[in-house]
């Protein structure tokens, strides 16, 4: 599910945005008058030139002074010194989403089944699936969490004792973890730890998708929305199966699932 809006501002985008006012307005210093600094609050770079031939209240360039141009920019501004050269104030101002991401993790059997060379090293112990998803989910979370709301459902559910086919296909009701900031303790807490072996259940994967997506509706604030999806095999627990079949039979009704929960 992805939505798009105007939320708040980041760090790093606004740096971003300040170098390129900086590279938008650049003169020769000599032609530049006092008063011309950037402006964390604003990304604004003023000056005052001994023109004062000014675009207006809106304009993205002119050919010479005094003349704008018709296919201007909104919100911003400037006047242009000797020649031409624009030295005049830039004013960009850019609103940035805090995104809301749930991480949907297969916590079936076969990701603790399977052991792998994670580093190449020979000389080094193979580890799980598990291991290598825990590690990731934790730099993710770790790096990001104060800038991006995470949450997170796992399928099945982190309370299976065993992979009986009866209880294999068990989801949460709600998400493990709901989207916020400084969630990554939280996350990780709830996940069964990286060298675990008690990891059980079949792949509900469309089951913890739908969770997922009721849990992103709810906690929608107008901020972009989007599910990341962690599997290592095919998706089963297909709705009607029973016993082995659990196991054995592809769930098709993943994959328009999926389509369903993708919106523009």
């Amino acid at each position: 599910m992805i939505r798009s809006s105007n939320a708040r501002r980041s760090p790093v985008t606004a740096a971003i945005l300040s170098l390129l006012a900086v590279t938008a307005s650049a003169c020769d210093p000599a032609e530049r008058g006092s008063g011309g600094e950037i402006d964390p609050s604003g990304i604004s770079i003023g000056g005052q030139d001994s023109d004062d031939s000014s675009l207006g209240s809106s304009g993205s360039g002119a050919t010479d002074a005094g003349e704008s141009d018709a296919g201007s920019t909104s919100g911003v501004t400037g006047s242009l010194g000797e020649g031409g050269t624009s030295c005049g104030e830039q004013v960009i101002v850019a609103d940035v989403a805090v995104p809301q991401i749930m991480l949907v993790l297969d916590k079936s059997r076969s990701m603790v089944s399977n052991r792998w060379d994670a580093d190449g090293n020979p000389g080094t112990p193979t580890v799980t699936r598990w291991h290598s998803l825990h590690a990731v989910v934790d730099g993710l979370v770790g790096g990001l969490e104060q800038s991006v709301q995470f949450g997170a459902v796992m399928f099945p559910s982190a309370t299976l004792t065993s992979t009986e086919a009866a209880t294999a296909c068990g989801v949460s009701d709600s998400a493990d973890v709901e989207v916020g900031l400084n969630h990554g303790a939280a996350i990780l807490a709830a996940m069964p730890a990286a060298g675990s072996m008690e990891i059980h259940g079949g792949t509900p994967t469309t089951m913890g998708l739908q969770v997922a997506v009721t849990s992103l509706l709810d906690s929608a604030d107008g901020n972009p929305q989007a599910i990341v999806l962690v599997t290592d095999g095919a998706a089963n627990c297909t709705d009607g199966t029973a016993g082995d079949q659990v196991f054995t039979v592809y769930d098709n009704d993943l994959t328009p699932a999926v389509a369903r929960s993708v919106t523009p």
